[in-house]
């Protein structure tokens, strides 16, 4: 009985282990750019997810989109509910109010370099629950446009074994939250453009 306890205990920390993982839909050949950008280091080991897509509009009017907290419901549909509770913009040491749906958050900025990242770790209003890192990578497309990687990383050991349940609703309101990203920054990059001009 004592081994058997001995091996469910080795098996169950393997598994931990083996689904310490990132889930991307991120290529291969956009990998390799990723690993040469000096901002793409890891704030967790423990579990990450990840989605990607291409935006027309240059690194800077993309980074100041997804810096309007204003109007992040405009692109991605889960957010409720965003507002300041410390600052009023996007800068690092500020901290904001989310909801999605039931899930409430207080994001605090760590890291928010125009065209570059942004970066906030997220966790429940009174300072419990599971800490996740949240960033967006921004990185010049080749032919114009810039890519965007939608990252985050979950500092908990026990994600680890149910990592994959993790990965079905973020992953796919990650996906949902590029593809309107991708929609949106240019028509808002557009209209601050003739805002700029009057």
């Amino acid at each position: 009985m004592k081994n058997l306890i001995v091996l469910t205990i080795a098996i169950t920390a393997m598994n931990a282990v083996a689904c310490a993982r990132t889930s991307s839909t991120v290529p291969d050949s956009l990998e390799a750019v990723i690993e040469q950008n000096p901002e793409s280091d890891e704030i967790s080991k423990d579990f990450a997810v990840e989605r990607w897509v291409k935006v027309d509009a240059s690194p800077e009017c993309v980074y100041d989109t997804i810096t309007d907290i204003d109007h992040w419901s405009k692109w991605d549909p889960a957010i409720d509910e965003t507002r300041w509770v410390k600052g009023k913009e996007f800068k690092v040491g500020n901290v904001f109010y989310q909801r999605l749906g039931d899930i409430e958050f207080h994001g605090r900025i760590i890291k928010a370099e125009r065209g570059k990242i942004i970066r906030w770790y997220g966790q429940n209003p009174d300072g419990t629950g599971v800490i996740g890192a949240h960033s967006f990578l921004i990185i010049p497309a080749e032919n114009g446009g810039a890519y965007v990687i939608n990252r985050e990383a979950f500092d908990a050991w026990y994600v680890r074994p149910v990592g994959w349940v993790t990965d079905l609703g973020i992953g796919d309101q990650f996906e949902t939250a590029m593809q309107g990203l991708a929609k949106f920054a240019p028509e808002n990059c557009k209209a601050q453009e003739l805002v700029s001009r009057n």
